[in-house]
């Protein structure tokens, strides 16, 4: 057998902090190796994760292929806590020797190499020394400092979905965002004054404007009380730092856009005098900015076609549940007394919100709707699906009969709804 990989039986209750990456020794003296490695957070031999691997190695052959282990030779490791003095673990190992080379551990036949390993995940930070001796005779020792835990997110919570403005002067619903961060080792240890960096970035499979994908989000960050942080508008992004107990919270406004929006968070832990600064990973939130429960008016359900202008070119059909079902019946109505269809234009976008004007300067900027952002709206189009004008003809040829409009706008008034104030025909319903 030419490795060993033990785990010390003694280990004493210290706070759980983590073996570190980046420091590593050697040392020689007679015919030992020992080695420091901080960057075994995966053994390979054993499928365990763990803080870092201490390893010794002792050559137990000479070159001739001699044992060169005799019966009663002993080892001990020791470590030991220099800022607060105490012993942290030790371990020691005899050859008993015999017909089968046996050796205190248990382990039995002559080995070529001996490592000898400390695992454990949650080492506190801090000085150490690692020491060894053979019959009790110094062989050695190290001085080091395991470094920091990586910081990861152990909890992140906000609302799955928030309501976009309903207006340019009004505001968008508000999430709470927190986080709370721990070791990326699972010890369990809280992290302060971990930096915290939040941004928000219009998903790549947004439905409504998919001009803006892959865009710098729509809302805007607030600060929580009794968390410091400064924040930016463009793109949307905060930063802070974790608290005692690892958590840091901040807000979360909806713009006047119904997108999907992902919030990326990114931790790291700053450089100090003794430690380097440490990056965790990026985790990754959905939080959809949307009208709830609009659908879509599609023809294959009522007798209706449509024919945008051109002027928001969008696929601004959705419509709250009540008002596709009132506009429906409005539609097979106007099919049965003309014989022809309405010609639908442009109610809401997929999400709801502001319908924008896409251009690359100003493309988030309302276009030619100030309203159309509740699922409440739709607009008609001057000529319907046989080319008659319905704001100049009346709804039978040749009768004294209202102009269509006037028509439509008394039968929408029967559902609750209303003409609103403008040139174009634009009916609104009241949910």
């Amino acid at each position: 057998m030419d490795r060993r990989i033990v785990l010390l039986p003694i280990l004493l209750a210290t706070p759980a902090l983590a073996f570190a990456v980046g420091s590593t020794f050697e040392m020689a003296s007679r015919k030992v190796v020992i080695s420091l490695d901080t960057d075994a957070r995966y053994d390979r031999y054993t499928e365990t994760s763990f803080g870092a691997l201490t390893l010794f190695k002792d050559p137990l052959f000479d070159n001739q292929g001699n044992y060169l282990v005799a019966p009663g030779e002993t080892w001990t490791w020791r470590w030991e806590r220099l800022d607060q003095p105490q012993l942290v673990a030790e371990f020691t190992l005899t050859y008993i020797g015999g017909e089968n080379g046996c050796w205190s551990d248990g382990d039995c036949e002559p080995i070529a190499g001996y490592y000898q390993g400390l695992k454990w995940p949650c080492m506190p930070e801090g000085e150490y020394r690692i020491s060894m001796t053979h019959n009790g005779a110094p062989l050695g020792s190290g001085d080091f400092r395991p470094t920091r835990f990586r910081p990861v997110v152990n909890d992140l919570w906000h609302t799955d979905s928030l309501k976009p403005a309903p207006s340019a002067k009004e505001e968008g619903e508000i999430t709470d965002y927190y986080v709370t961060v721990s070791d990326d080792l699972q010890c369990g240890q809280p992290l302060q004054d971990v930096e915290v960096t939040v941004k928000s970035d219009v998903g790549k499979d947004d439905l409504s404007h998919e001009h803006l994908r892959n865009d710098y989000g729509t809302g805007k960050f607030l600060p929580s009380p009794g968390f410091d942080a400064s924040v930016t508008s463009a793109p949307p992004k905060i930063n802070g730092r974790t608290n005692h107990d690892g958590l840091f919270m901040a807000k979360y406004q909806a713009g006047e856009h119904g997108v999907q929006e992902t919030l990326i968070t990114q931790l790291k832990r700053p450089a100090t005098d003794t430690d380097p600064e440490i990056l965790g990973p990026q985790h990754k939130s959905s939080l959809h900015i949307k009208v709830p429960d609009l659908v879509e008016m599609i023809d294959e359900i009522a007798p209706v076609v449509f024919a945008d202008g051109g002027t928001c070119p969008h696929s601004a059909h959705w419509l709250t549940q009540n008002s596709r079902s009132r506009l429906y019946v409005i539609s097979e109505i106007y099919h049965y007394r003309t014989g022809r269809k309405l010609s639908l234009n442009d109610a809401s976008v997929a999400y709801g919100g502001v319908i924008d004007n896409k251009l690359p300067a100003g493309g988030r900027d309302a276009a030619c709707h100030v309203s159309h952002r509740l699922g409440n709206d739709i607009d008609l189009n001057k000529m319907d699906s046989g080319g008659v004008d319905t704001l100049e003809s009346p709804v039978t040829s040749g009768e004294k009969t209202p102009l269509i409009v006037d028509w439509l706008t008394r039968l929408v008034s029967k559902f609750g709804g209303e003409r609103m104030p403008e040139a174009t025909i634009h009916f609104r319903f009241p949910d």
